[in-house]
């Protein structure tokens, strides 16, 4: 049975329908062996191995040049697109195996528990934990004034001044009102501190009349983001390699500007870049599988080593002088810094309103 399935003659390919010559093996379309659709057990394990292998010996390959200046771009434009992964493919993996490694190693944690205030001892305390205990401290507070009413009825003015100052110590706390107020598109809004605790997202809304799509849904989301800071966390480290990817587009013609009598392809930068992102992920995650004490040594010596990185990939691929080189990596990087933060306020705007 095994060799009446391995060598049955096709008269077109059952994987893309391509008509097949005599006696052909592989169909010269998709290069898929010809079969019948049952294959044996031999062939089952071997096509296993080979594209496993195979995929792994082209990513390892990808690996190795992208950690060379400029390298893995030039075999890319000397014709070997199938001897490596695709450069929106390699940048791809880096990004996701990195922050997939910053949001699983980095314990983000599973409440609101990414924002934390130092009221100046060794203890931090989460927002909604210090909220909560502002609003047991206003209660208190509140108590103490009917308090103080009540002692001034009996003249003591001993009691009321000692009240008076407690009153005054207790007012110092982190804060001094009973409510904060949101900025709702021209109009201010206070909003009660308890309220955000124990009232959901469109009670809060439907309580406080809140008016239109927009501001009701700013409240939504800066309530959400009271409740749940660490999913918003979690929802802006998975915008965020989007976010460099829809910038590619963007370096990619900046570069080209900056080589523009150097008669490259537009194609050139955008893979350039890409690559050299790739890189950047792959150090940053090697930085972050580190033991923590050590990640944090080697955090800026990598970010260094990225930039180093970059300016050698200017000088290797388009072959300039150090000085012009380094001009044009100079202002290659402001322009990067400058688009980074605009496209960065506008990801973290998006998140807010996604999450």
């Amino acid at each position: 049975m095994t060799e009446g399935v391995e060598n049955i003659i096709q008269s077109e390919c059952l994987n893309c329908k391509h008509q097949l010559p005599a006696a052909a093996t592989y169909c010269p379309n998709c290069s898929q062996k010809t079969t019948t659709g049952l294959i044996s057990l031999k062939e089952f394990i071997s096509n296993f191995f080979d594209n496993v292998f195979n995929l792994d010996s082209r990513i390892a390959q990808t690996i190795r040049w992208l950690c060379i200046p400029a390298k893995l771009t030039k075999e890319y434009f000397k014709g070997k697109h199938k001897s490596y992964s695709h450069p929106i493919r390699i940048y791809l993996l880096m990004s996701i195996v990195f922050f997939a490694a910053l949001k699983f190693i980095g314990d983000l944690g599973d409440g609101s528990d990414i924002v934390k205030m130092d009221f100046g001892g060794n203890e931090t305390t989460t927002l909604e934990e210090m909220i909560d205990n502002e609003a047991y401290r206003i209660t208190f507070i509140e108590e103490l004034d009917s308090l103080s009413e009540d002692i001034e009825l009996f003249q003591d003015e001993i009691a009321k001044a000692a009240l008076d100052t407690l009153i005054k110590k207790m007012g110092n706390g982190f804060i001094d009102r009973d409510s904060f107020n949101l900025q709702l598109f021209g109009t201010n809004r206070q909003f009660d501190y308890r309220d955000i605790l124990t009232l959901d997202r469109n009670e809060l809304v439907e309580k406080y009349e809140i008016e239109g799509f927009w501001n009701q849904l700013f409240v939504k989301q800066s309530i959400h983001f009271v409740h749940d800071q660490s999913g918003y966390v979690r929802e802006l480290l998975h915008n965020i390699p989007l976010m460099l990817l829809a910038m590619m587009p963007f370096l990619a013609l900046f570069m080209k500007l900056l080589y523009i009598r150097r008669k490259r392809f537009y194609i050139e930068h955008l893979v350039l870049n890409f690559h050299h992102h790739a890189f950047a992920f792959l150090l940053l995650t090697i930085v972050l599988l580190v033991p923590k004490g050590v990640t944090q040594v080697l955090i800026l010596p990598a970010i260094i080593i990225i930039f180093i990185f970059l300016f050698l990939t200017m000088k290797r691929y388009y072959g300039q002088r150090y000085g012009k080189t380094f001009l044009k990596f100079v202002l290659f990087t402001f322009f990067y810094f400058i688009s980074f933060i605009l496209v960065f306020f506008m990801t973290v705007v998006i998140s807010l309103l996604l999450f």
